[in-house]
């Protein structure tokens, strides 16, 4: 449907395409295989860096980083994953960043009072805890969205919100 809306408004044909990963597509983008990107705030600011992409819009949709537990976990309030340890998604997705910047500024650091376990994906992360493989989990959904297991999930914090999506060209 946004293929053939932006054709229908600009009169041309186009083709959307994205990359297998979030480095490919960094990579992809610094390298001027797209014209216009959607692409999240941090590496909208890559791009115009490193290849002289500008700002065409923002969206309205805004995105923040939660950090679930189970609902049986003991957990109360972040203090409490000292000594834990938190599933988080790919280092280079905008929401780990915003996860660990909330820890940092309640004086946590990974490493030292808590231990990292990086997953593939997201969903991944956010049902880690479910799964006993990690005691929290960072996730950009709420469980309160439409996932099958949201009732077993509780939110334990939830971070700043930053803009969603940057289109650049």
């Amino acid at each position: 449907p946004l293929r053939d809306h932006l054709q229908q408004s600009i009169g041309r044909q186009l083709t959307i395409v994205t990359a297998p990963d979030m480095k490919s597509f960094r990579d992809r983008t610094r390298d001027g295989e797209y014209d216009i990107v959607f692409t999240a705030p941090h590496f909208a600011r890559l791009a115009e860096i490193d290849s002289h992409f500008q700002r065409v819009a923002i969206t309205r949709y805004r995105t923040h980083s939660v950090i679930v537990e189970a609902k049986d976990s003991p957990l109360r309030q972040l203090s409490d994953l000292r000594g834990k340890t938190l599933a988080v998604p790919p280092a280079t997705a905008i929401v780990n960043m915003l996860a660990l910047e909330l820890l940092r500024s309640k004086g946590m650091q990974a490493g030292r009072d808590f231990t990292l376990s990086e997953q593939e994906n997201m969903q991944n992360a956010m049902f880690s805890p479910l799964r006993g493989d990690s005691d929290a989990g960072v996730s950009g959904f709420s469980p309160l969205g439409s996932f099958d297991q949201r009732d077993k999930l509780r939110v334990l914090a939830k971070s700043a919100e930053v803009p969603g999506l940057i289109i650049m060209a």
